[in-house]
């Protein structure tokens, strides 16, 4: 769903665009004057960008720090009444997404690194997964732009990924390697731009530690929250069993913003399977209650 654009930008944009209409609208202009006209517009505009970047950095690498909830769950009566029920959902779910949210790139690769180990290697499997799953039309882009050799193979190679991906099949490594050798060749081409990682969390002590910090919510209350509730919405996704050590969760993925900078996306998009998990939000702590009543009684 495409972001609804501000008065502000509405302004600007319109401004600029009827100044360029004015200057085109002599229809007997000379097509080498049109084109003039044209790339003037179009370096002014790059000078634009980069006055405002040396400028302005602070103001465009601002984002809100909370960012739940968001305005599609308060237009859907049903979700909101969930929320409301169930108060501690937007606090914890403010904390968790912000608890790495300004990490860089170093330290997501650190991480990446650590997670990697314990799990024993299914880390990197699943980031390698889940860089085809983001990198399906970037693949198409590479092969169309680079697959002159060979290209009828990789576009096959594509479409059998992508169908495979659809229904929630496994990558093979050779496919891994086919995207990784595409994607590079693509970088070195300048056509791409930045990297994806992976937001994670284990369900440990730390975890909880850091949650109530943040939000003043008692540990006891966040458990009922994590993992179990936000992972029957399915904006949570658990990828290893760590036993006591507590299991490996992911939350979200990062990507190069258009400042240049890390930007965190949280899997609690607005998508049908969300939407459902929300109106059917739940926790175990009547479940729990009950329990402990029955026990009383016995005694």
């Amino acid at each position: 769903m495409r972001k609804k654009l501000s008065p502000y930008h509405s302004y600007f944009y319109d401004r600029a665009k009827d100044r360029i209409d004015l200057k085109l609208e002599d229809e007997d202009q000379p097509f080498e004057a049109r084109s003039e006209i044209i790339q003037d517009a179009h370096a002014a505009h790059k000078d634009i960008v980069k006055y405002l970047e040396d400028n302005f950095k602070d103001e465009l690498s601002h984002y809100k720090e909370n960012i739940f909830p968001r305005a599609w769950m308060l237009k859907d009566t049903i979700i909101q009444k969930a929320m409301q029920q169930h108060p501690k959902f937007i606090p914890i779910m403010n904390a968790l997404h912000n608890r790495n949210r300004h990490s860089n790139g170093t330290e997501l690769i650190k991480i990446q690194q650590e997670v990697n180990r314990m799990s024993h290697g299914r880390a990197n499997l699943v980031l390698e997964e889940f860089r085809i799953k983001k990198g399906i039309t970037r693949l198409r882009e590479a092969i169309k732009t680079y697959g002159k050799t060979g290209e009828s193979n990789l576009k096959i190679k594509e479409l059998q990924l992508g169908k495979r991906l659809r229904k929630g099949g496994q990558i093979s490594r050779e496919e891994i390697n086919l995207n990784r050798k595409i994607d590079e060749l693509a970088a070195n081409k300048n056509e791409l731009k930045g990297d994806i990682y992976l937001s994670y969390f284990i369900t440990n002590d730390a975890l909880y530690k850091d949650l109530h910090k943040a939000t003043g919510i008692p540990i006891n209350t966040i458990k009922e929250y994590i993992p179990s509730a936000l992972a029957n919405i399915g904006n949570i996704k658990k990828i290893y069993d760590g036993g006591k050590r507590g299991n490996l969760y992911i939350d979200g993925w990062f990507a190069e913003g258009h400042d240049g900078k890390l930007q965190k996306h949280p899997f609690l998009i607005d998508t049908k399977p969300i939407r459902k998990g929300l109106k059917e939000l739940r926790i175990r702590k009547k479940k729990i209650k009950k329990q402990y009543s029955q026990y009383k009684k016995r005694r």
